[in-house]
């Protein structure tokens, strides 16, 4: 187990640049991912963790041991980093049997075949592949399979373990599955670990942090819950579930609020959003607000503010609405008690507003 330190990491293909000034630290024992849509230099961040490439400036250290540097000209090879790799591929060797293909790293190892032997059978045992000793890759399922790269990546017993969106060739259920199964995994370990995924739901559920990246630049590094309900900036309120976006103007400043005025022209429209007191932002804001954290109640009750029900579909534990609000469209999952026809007029609570600038 180690600490990992990314810093001041810049890599260039040409002119354009892929990684921008990313400067990250995992603890030892931490999970955390690197989350983002294509493009967004995630995988290429990972690359040069791994040693698969070389960084255009910054330094890669492992508990204080400068792996990487431009500065210093140092560029250990992988297999001088002290770390596995799981692929997306998988990237089994379909001709060695199961076996072969784990041991494979021990090779390069001092090892006895007894220990060797013993050493795969352990780790095999920890993937949940006692007995497949000698299957061949071919006769395993997707899941078993990149359950073999797991077990090869951990037979070497590395201080950190590389993902690179390892469940993106599996079906939904069996993703899931491998999911809580990797986690169970790193907690037993307490490896650290760097998951690369463009999954939400994926680096939501495994992480202690995730790190939001788009077009080379980290956005926000947070746990999982500060990422979704605290969002910094308007990519990671919309790239990270479903928002509503209201564009507004800031009327007044008291204290840990601020009271905006919705821009539609309208006199009716306000709102009152809890902000920390340190916090400026200009003129122009924006509101988002999540689906689930809208309550729609009757307009008759004086609580809220008013809008339009111009949708309404029942699905089961709530009800899919979209209410017009000024002239924005607001989309709200709600578990309202109340029943409501569309084109009527209701009353919308925000349980949990959040205040970004434009």
């Amino acid at each position: 187990m180690a600490d990992l330190k990314l810093i001041n990491l810049h890599k260039k293909f040409g002119s354009n640049v892929a990684v921008d000034d990313v400067t990250v630290t995992v603890k030892d024992g931490e999970f955390v991912t690197l989350l983002g849509p294509s493009g967004c230099g995630k995988t290429t961040t990972l690359r040069m963790i791994a040693g698969f490439a070389k960084p255009t400036s910054g330094s890669i250290l492992i508990d204080d041991k400068v792996i990487t540097s431009t500065e210093k000209n140092i560029f250990l090879p992988p297999d001088k980093r002290d770390m596995g790799m799981v692929f997306q591929s998988y990237a089994v060797w379909p001709h060695m049997n199961i076996f072969k293909n784990v041991a494979y790293p021990l090779k390069f190892k001092k090892m006895s075949s007894s220990q060797m032997k013993k050493r795969v059978e352990e780790v095999l045992d920890l993937v949940k592949l006692s007995g497949f000793e000698d299957r061949f890759p071919h006769q395993l399922s997707g899941g078993q399979q990149q359950r073999v790269a797991l077990a090869r990546a951990l037979v070497m017993e590395p201080s950190v373990l590389l993902l690179d969106e390892p469940l993106s060739n599996l079906d939904a259920k069996l993703r899931e599955s491998m999911r809580y199964e990797i986690v169970e995994l790193q907690r037993r370990l307490k490896i650290t670990v760097v998951y690369v995924t463009h999954d939400q739901i994926e680096a939501m559920s495994m992480s202690d942090r995730v790190i939001v990246m788009n077009s080379g630049v980290v956005q926000q590094i947070d746990a999982p819950r500060i990422v979704y309900q605290h969002p910094v900036n308007k990519f990671v309120a919309n790239f990270i579930g479903m928002a509503n976006f209201i564009p507004c103007e800031i009327l007044q400043r008291t204290g840990s609020a601020v009271r905006v005025k919705l821009k539609d022209g309208f006199n009716t429209h306000f709102l009152n959003v809890p902000t920390p007191e340190e916090q400026t932002y200009g003129e122009n804001v924006v509101v988002v607000v999540r689906p689930e954290d809208i309550d729609v109640l009757p307009s008759d009750g004086g609580e809220g503010t008013k809008g339009i029900l111009e949708r309404q579909i029942y699905v089961g534990d709530r009800n899919d609405c979209i209410v017009r609000f000024g002239d924005v469209s607001l989309r709200i999952l709600t578990q309202t008690k109340y029943s409501f026809e569309v084109g009527q007029e209701v009353s919308l609570v925000f349980t949990n507003p959040i205040l970004l600038d434009a």
